[in-house]
């Protein structure tokens, strides 16, 4: 049986998220559908890690184990023949053998988006975060900085999860603007669940002149989600690229 290694685009705003989930529109489940229907067969589809409802992705990675004489692309050509216009197999290729999408995984890259243009607009409705008072991205990245390297995230992540472990190692992280749009990037090892949004919650009175840059690192050295940031909205969410052996998926 071979082994196919997937990348994957998707709009997150009509799922429930990547896990499937019983009466819930996911990802996991409409790529399986479509597989399934190539292959003739039944297939489970693995994800680099879980995205939350209306969170995006334009390179999510994924494996698969089935019998096909396809060629790879001929295969992710047959697949999108079947899938719906909101969710992509953007690549597709045989994997090494053993390799496993979520175990493999070195790092992962998400970005948030904040629209923050005068008045609304229609195109960044559920694919960015709106926010009318201006941004100082600088500032931001200066709130940002202290997070880069191996912490203990605690005071960042979901209350009522429970991770393994919540240390965790940011590889690096930027804050820009193009034009209306700022992007908060952060590159990690792996991330607990609602991280990125919790520091751009944590970000955006800093960059909105009402918190100094400098009350950041104390509430990572706090452990207190408490006094961290609100979690901003899943729709500014993006995950952009997952690293291997070898290179990114």
């Amino acid at each position: 049986m071979r082994t196919l290694k997937l990348t994957i685009a998707y709009d997150g705003a009509a799922f429930a998220g990547w896990q499937s989930q019983p009466g819930k529109r996911s990802v996991q489940a409409t790529l399986e559908a479509a597989i399934a229907r190539v292959l003739g067969a039944e297939a489970r589809v693995v994800g680099s890690g879980r995205t939350d409802a209306g969170v995006h992705a334009l390179g999510q990675v994924a494996h698969v184990g089935g019998d096909t004489t396809m060629t790879a692309a001929r295969f992710a050509a047959a697949c999108n023949h079947h899938l719906p216009a909101d969710v992509s197999l953007r690549r597709c290729e045989d994997a090494p053998p053993g390799f496993h999408a979520r175990h493999d995984a070195l790092a992962r890259w998400y970005r948030y988006v904040i629209w923050n243009g005068a008045g609304r607009h229609p195109f960044w409705r559920t694919r960015a975060l709106a926010w009318a008072a201006p941004l100082d991205a600088a500032a931001m990245a200066a709130g940002l900085a202290p997070l880069i390297g191996a912490h203990d995230f605690d005071a960042f992540h979901a209350t009522g999860s429970d991770p393994r472990t919540t240390v965790c190692e940011i590889r690096s992280a930027r804050v820009i603007r193009r034009g209306a749009i700022v992007l908060v990037d952060v590159v990690a090892d792996h991330f607990l669940r609602h991280m990125v949004r919790m520091i751009v919650g944590t970000l955006l009175p800093v960059g909105d002149g009402r918190r100094s840059p400098d009350t950041v690192a104390p509430i990572l050295a706090g452990r207190d989600s408490q006094r961290a940031g609100k979690v901003v909205a899943a729709g500014g969410l993006y995950l952009m690229k997952v690293w291997y052996p070898g290179g990114a998926g």
